[in-house]
Protein backbone atom coordinates (compact mmCIF):
# COMPACT_ATOMS: atom_id res chain seq x y z
CA UNK A 1 0.00 0.00 0.00
CA UNK A 2 2.87 2.57 0.76
CA UNK A 3 4.18 2.27 -2.58
CA UNK A 4 0.71 2.94 -4.11
CA UNK A 5 0.06 5.85 -1.99
CA UNK A 6 3.91 6.79 -2.93
CA UNK A 7 3.41 6.83 -6.39
CA UNK A 8 -0.28 8.49 -6.02
CA UNK A 9 1.66 11.39 -4.06
CA UNK A 10 3.79 12.06 -6.82
CA UNK A 11 1.94 12.11 -9.54
CA UNK A 12 -0.57 14.39 -7.46
CA UNK A 13 2.17 16.73 -7.05
CA UNK A 14 3.22 16.28 -10.66
CA UNK A 15 -0.31 17.93 -11.56
CA UNK A 16 0.01 20.57 -8.68
CA UNK A 17 3.25 22.03 -10.51
CA UNK A 18 1.59 21.38 -14.19
CA UNK A 19 -1.75 23.17 -13.02
CA UNK A 20 1.00 26.48 -11.37
CA UNK A 21 3.32 26.19 -15.00
CA UNK A 22 -0.27 26.66 -16.95
CA UNK A 23 -1.64 29.47 -15.17
CA UNK A 24 1.77 31.15 -14.18
CA UNK A 25 1.48 33.37 -17.55
CA UNK A 26 -2.28 34.46 -16.86
CA UNK A 27 -3.99 36.77 -14.89
CA UNK A 28 -4.30 36.06 -11.45
CA UNK A 29 -5.57 38.22 -8.35
CA UNK A 30 -2.24 38.59 -7.28
CA UNK A 31 -1.19 39.96 -10.72
CA UNK A 32 -3.64 41.33 -12.54
CA UNK A 33 -2.48 44.58 -11.55
CA UNK A 34 -0.23 44.43 -13.76
CA UNK A 35 -2.32 43.81 -17.09
CA UNK A 36 -2.99 46.91 -19.24
CA UNK A 37 -6.33 47.75 -19.46
CA UNK A 38 -7.69 44.94 -16.85
CA UNK A 39 -5.48 46.11 -14.15
CA UNK A 40 -7.40 49.18 -14.18
CA UNK A 41 -10.33 47.46 -13.03
CA UNK A 42 -7.90 44.70 -10.78
CA UNK A 43 -10.02 45.85 -7.27
CA UNK A 44 -13.61 45.29 -8.54
CA UNK A 45 -11.85 42.00 -10.08
CA UNK A 46 -10.28 40.38 -7.01
CA UNK A 47 -13.50 41.40 -5.51
CA UNK A 48 -15.62 38.49 -7.47
CA UNK A 49 -14.49 35.10 -6.43
CA UNK A 50 -16.19 33.44 -9.59
CA UNK A 51 -13.67 34.67 -11.68
CA UNK A 52 -10.82 32.55 -9.92
CA UNK A 53 -12.88 30.21 -9.87
CA UNK A 54 -12.43 26.86 -11.07
CA UNK A 55 -15.89 25.03 -10.27
CA UNK A 56 -17.18 23.17 -13.47
CA UNK A 57 -20.27 25.88 -13.49
CA UNK A 58 -17.92 29.38 -13.39
CA UNK A 59 -15.40 27.43 -16.35
CA UNK A 60 -18.05 26.11 -18.18
CA UNK A 61 -19.23 29.00 -19.65
CA UNK A 62 -15.41 30.93 -19.95
CA UNK A 63 -14.72 27.85 -22.74
CA UNK A 64 -17.17 29.19 -24.59
CA UNK A 65 -16.37 33.33 -23.87
CA UNK A 66 -13.10 32.81 -24.59
CA UNK A 67 -13.22 30.28 -27.47
CA UNK A 68 -15.86 32.72 -29.29
CA UNK A 69 -13.96 36.22 -28.12
CA UNK A 70 -10.19 34.62 -29.34
CA UNK A 71 -11.77 34.20 -33.14
CA UNK A 72 -13.18 37.44 -33.56
CA UNK A 73 -11.35 39.36 -35.77
CA UNK A 74 -10.72 42.49 -33.94
CA UNK A 75 -8.40 43.81 -31.41
CA UNK A 76 -9.50 43.93 -27.47
CA UNK A 77 -10.12 40.34 -27.15
CA UNK A 78 -9.35 40.31 -23.97
CA UNK A 79 -11.02 43.45 -22.52
CA UNK A 80 -14.13 41.77 -24.33
CA UNK A 81 -13.60 38.28 -22.80
CA UNK A 82 -13.27 40.50 -19.18
CA UNK A 83 -16.81 42.09 -19.55
CA UNK A 84 -17.94 38.90 -20.87
CA UNK A 85 -16.41 37.15 -17.51
CA UNK A 86 -17.80 39.95 -15.03
CA UNK A 87 -21.86 39.32 -16.66
CA UNK A 88 -21.72 35.91 -16.95
CA UNK A 89 -19.52 34.93 -14.08
CA UNK A 90 -16.78 33.10 -15.84
CA UNK A 91 -13.13 32.27 -14.91
CA UNK A 92 -11.44 34.87 -15.91
CA UNK A 93 -7.69 33.07 -16.38
CA UNK A 94 -9.68 30.56 -18.63
CA UNK A 95 -10.83 33.12 -20.75
CA UNK A 96 -7.87 34.70 -21.20
CA UNK A 97 -5.86 31.46 -21.77
CA UNK A 98 -8.49 30.82 -25.11
CA UNK A 99 -8.35 34.12 -26.65
CA UNK A 100 -4.22 33.64 -26.45
CA UNK A 101 -5.61 31.32 -29.14
CA UNK A 102 -5.42 33.95 -32.33
CA UNK A 103 -1.88 34.98 -31.94
CA UNK A 104 0.31 35.68 -35.50
CA UNK A 105 1.09 32.33 -35.71
CA UNK A 106 -2.47 31.13 -35.99
CA UNK A 107 -4.09 34.30 -37.13
CA UNK A 108 -4.33 33.27 -40.76
CA UNK A 109 -5.68 29.76 -40.55
CA UNK A 110 -8.17 30.40 -37.38
CA UNK A 111 -9.76 33.92 -39.56
CA UNK A 112 -9.51 31.48 -43.08
CA UNK A 113 -11.74 29.13 -41.49
CA UNK A 114 -14.08 31.40 -39.79
CA UNK A 115 -14.11 33.17 -42.99
CA UNK A 116 -15.73 29.84 -44.97
CA UNK A 117 -17.76 29.07 -42.58
CA UNK A 118 -19.54 32.28 -41.71
CA UNK A 119 -19.53 32.64 -45.91
CA UNK A 120 -21.42 28.90 -46.62
CA UNK A 121 -23.86 29.71 -43.47
CA UNK A 122 -24.41 33.05 -45.84
CA UNK A 123 -25.08 31.32 -49.07
CA UNK A 124 -27.13 29.03 -46.91
CA UNK A 125 -29.74 31.77 -45.03
CA UNK A 126 -29.40 34.45 -48.13
CA UNK A 127 -29.28 32.30 -51.66
CA UNK A 128 -29.75 34.77 -53.32
CA UNK A 129 -27.81 37.12 -52.36
CA UNK A 130 -23.83 35.87 -53.60
CA UNK A 131 -21.38 37.03 -50.65
CA UNK A 132 -17.91 38.51 -51.61
CA UNK A 133 -15.43 35.75 -52.38
CA UNK A 134 -12.10 36.00 -50.25
CA UNK A 135 -10.15 36.18 -53.51
CA UNK A 136 -12.85 38.47 -55.11
CA UNK A 137 -13.05 41.00 -51.93
CA UNK A 138 -9.21 41.35 -51.42
CA UNK A 139 -9.06 42.20 -55.71
CA UNK A 140 -11.20 44.66 -55.30
CA UNK A 141 -9.89 45.84 -51.89
CA UNK A 142 -6.49 46.55 -53.76
CA UNK A 143 -8.26 48.59 -56.36
CA UNK A 144 -10.09 50.72 -53.64
CA UNK A 145 -13.29 49.61 -53.78
CA UNK A 146 -13.85 48.56 -49.87
CA UNK A 147 -17.86 47.56 -49.93
CA UNK A 148 -16.13 43.77 -50.28
CA UNK A 149 -14.54 43.78 -47.04
CA UNK A 150 -17.84 44.38 -45.44
CA UNK A 151 -19.01 40.59 -46.33
CA UNK A 152 -15.60 39.39 -45.92
CA UNK A 153 -15.51 40.70 -42.42
CA UNK A 154 -19.46 40.11 -41.81
CA UNK A 155 -18.70 36.05 -42.81
CA UNK A 156 -16.14 35.87 -40.84
CA UNK A 157 -17.80 37.30 -37.55
CA UNK A 158 -20.40 35.23 -38.18
CA UNK A 159 -18.02 32.16 -38.69
CA UNK A 160 -15.84 33.37 -35.64
CA UNK A 161 -18.99 33.08 -33.67
CA UNK A 162 -20.04 29.32 -35.41
CA UNK A 163 -16.52 28.11 -34.89
CA UNK A 164 -16.26 29.69 -31.39
CA UNK A 165 -19.44 27.75 -29.39
CA UNK A 166 -18.39 24.61 -31.56
CA UNK A 167 -15.21 25.07 -30.37
CA UNK A 168 -16.64 25.81 -26.66
CA UNK A 169 -18.69 22.76 -26.75
CA UNK A 170 -15.98 20.26 -27.35
CA UNK A 171 -13.76 21.79 -24.67
CA UNK A 172 -16.65 21.83 -21.94
CA UNK A 173 -17.20 18.14 -22.78
CA UNK A 174 -13.16 17.80 -22.62
CA UNK A 175 -13.06 19.74 -19.13
CA UNK A 176 -16.12 17.59 -17.96
CA UNK A 177 -13.98 14.58 -18.71
CA UNK A 178 -10.89 15.90 -17.23
CA UNK A 179 -13.29 16.84 -14.13
CA UNK A 180 -14.72 13.52 -13.88
CA UNK A 181 -11.17 11.56 -13.84
CA UNK A 182 -9.88 14.39 -11.19
CA UNK A 183 -12.21 13.47 -8.93
CA UNK A 184 -11.66 9.58 -9.10
CA UNK A 185 -7.75 10.13 -8.98
CA UNK A 186 -8.57 12.81 -5.51
CA UNK A 187 -10.73 10.16 -4.23
CA UNK A 188 -8.46 7.21 -4.59
CA UNK A 189 -5.51 9.62 -3.23
CA UNK A 190 -7.65 10.47 0.07
CA UNK A 191 -8.64 7.01 0.58
CA UNK A 192 -4.87 6.06 0.43
CA UNK A 193 -4.26 8.67 2.85
CA UNK A 194 -6.43 8.12 4.97
CA UNK A 195 -5.21 4.05 4.89
CA UNK A 196 -1.63 5.03 5.32
CA UNK A 197 -2.57 7.31 8.67
CA UNK A 198 -4.83 4.33 10.08
CA UNK A 199 -1.41 2.26 9.69
CA UNK A 200 0.77 4.56 11.17
CA UNK A 201 -1.34 4.94 14.07
CA UNK A 202 -2.00 1.69 14.87
CA UNK A 203 0.68 -0.66 13.29
CA UNK A 204 0.24 -4.39 12.65
CA UNK A 205 1.04 -6.89 14.96
CA UNK A 206 2.94 -10.21 14.50
CA UNK A 207 1.54 -13.55 15.95
CA UNK A 208 1.34 -14.36 19.78
CA UNK A 209 4.78 -15.47 20.69
CA UNK A 210 6.44 -13.66 17.96
CA UNK A 211 9.76 -12.22 19.22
Amino acid sequence: MRKEYERHHREHRLRLARVRRLLRPLPRRATLRRWPILGRFADAAKARSWLWSFKVAHVAPALYIGAVCGLLPMPGQVPLGFVLALLLRANLPVVVALCFASNPLTMVPLFTACYVTGHWILDLLVPGEKAFRLSEGLAAMAQGEFGGAWDILAATFLGAVVVGLAAGAVLHGLWLLGAWEARIFKARFQRLRAAMHAQERDPPTGPPGAP
